[in-house]
């Protein structure tokens, strides 16, 4: 950062971030009117799952329109959030797992980081627009990764809050290869289960497509908020 490294990166979140940002309404099946300060992340998890056949269909359809799966299902995430919130303007954070370099690719280590994109969803746009429009914004985001969320709130002026987490309180996480069984120095693994990281965010939606051509959608809320 002192070395600025990272300046022009920055000039691009600056000029995404520009106007102030205001946090988004809560949904409206909360269990209640105001979000408070936290003293520990309570995180309710609801898993649901998407057919093989939804799936290979959602695949099909991203290939012909020259997109991928992320973008698909992160283009109707943003239709939901539309839907329920009635705001055309919405801060998501993506996460990226942040191993773009390759001397990484073998490290077993926590390198995620989480990107701050703006999208806009008219009420009468089309989905196929919604998609084309995901696709260049996660790209061009994501081009831009590698600085620290705190260097992009501090030089975009994001006040801290102790009532929401700035700038975004939705993340979209969709884990690509995410596989049940994996090797590691020649002994084959076995995923069995996990426990995930507890966040301050109100959702966090995780994404893994499996093995036997389904996708797993967790929602993970914040168990204050929402039942």
């Amino acid at each position: 950062m002192s070395n600025g490294a990272y300046t022009e990166r920055l000039k691009f979140f600056k000029n995404e971030f520009g106007e102030p940002v205001n946090p988004i309404p809560l949904f409206p099946f909360a269990k209640v009117s105001t979000r408070k300060s936290l003293k520990q992340y309570g995180i309710r998890n609801v898993v649901t799952h998407v057919s093989a056949e939804v799936v290979s269909a959602l695949k099909k359809e991203s290939q012909a329109s020259r997109t991928t799966s992320f973008h698909f299902f992160l283009a109707a995430f943003q239709v939901l959030l539309r839907r329920l919130l009635d705001t055309e303007q919405l801060y998501i954070g993506i996460v990226d797992a942040n191993r773009s370099d390759q001397s990484f690719a073998d490290t077993i280590g926590f390198f995620l980081e989480t990107l701050p994109v703006v999208f806009r969803v008219g009420s009468d746009q089309k989905f196929s627009d919604v998609l084309q429009t995901t696709r260049t914004k996660a790209y061009t985001a994501l081009a831009q990764t590698g600085v620290p969320i705190e260097e992009i709130l501090r030089a975009c002026n994001i006040p801290a809050s102790a009532t929401e987490t700035p700038l975004f309180q939705v993340v979209f996480n969709y884990r690509m290869g995410a596989g049940r069984t994996s090797q590691m120095q020649g002994v084959d693994m076995r995923f069995l289960e996990y426990a995930d990281a507890k966040n301050p965010f109100d959702l966090v939606v995780s994404v893994d497509e499996l093995e036997n051509g389904t996708a797993m959608l967790t929602f993970s809320l914040q168990d204050y908020l929402y039942d």
